[in-house]
């Protein structure tokens, strides 16, 4: 009888064992997959932030495209302009710089 008792004893501690060994197993594999599923949101949330910043840098160069449009035609207009100057007016420009000069020079 006390080695009956003795026996179930120690079928009780194996049994004891394996189940904590299968617990430690299951907790391994838990955490194992809980970390490749931690890396994947991770990559997933970088991804979707890198996506959003693409779209905003996108967005504000179209919208700074779009204001400097006309910020650009007008520059070319005025290029055009004074490149369309005609001979008179570029004369009488230059004599005017010309006898500015002159009086700053002479009045020295």
């Amino acid at each position: 009888m006390a080695l009956a008792a003795i026996k179930e004893v120690k079928e009780a501690e194996d049994k004891a064992q394996a189940t904590i060994k299968e617990a430690e197993s299951k907790g391994k594999e838990l955490l194992k997959n809980a970390e490749i599923e931690g890396k994947k949101r991770e990559e997933d949330l970088i991804n979707k932030a890198k996506e959003e910043y693409r779209k905003i840098l996108t967005a504000a160069e179209e919208e700074g495209n779009k204001k400097a449009e006309p910020i650009i035609k007008n520059g070319e207009k005025e290029i055009s302009d004074l490149k369309n100057i005609s001979p008179e007016i570029k004369e009488e420009a230059v004599n005017l710089i010309v006898e500015r000069i002159v009086m700053r020079s002479g009045n020295s």
